[in-house]
């Protein structure tokens, strides 16, 4: 059974007050990449996820935090 209106409104108001209490605990992206990833995962019920970003300077795609994948995984899908 799905979610009704309102349950589904109380879980979105809950992921963004978890996102922002994520937010809070640096000024640095890199800091608090995975534990965004890590609230994502939990309200998503994920299993894993990544986040992955471009540098500008060299085109190369690598993943910068990741949620349930083994550094080697992580190191094979940098492109």
């Amino acid at each position: 059974m799905g979610l009704t209106g309102q349950e589904r409104k109380e879980k979105e108001v809950s992921l963004l007050f978890d996102l922002y209490m994520a937010m809070e605990q640096s000024m640095e992206i890199k800091d608090i990449m995975l534990p965004i990833l890590q609230v994502i995962s939990e309200y998503m019920d994920m299993e894993k996820g990544t986040i992955t970003l471009v540098n500008k300077d060299t085109g190369k795609i690598t993943i910068e935090a990741a949620s349930g994948l083994s550094e080697d995984q992580k190191k094979r899908a940098d492109i």
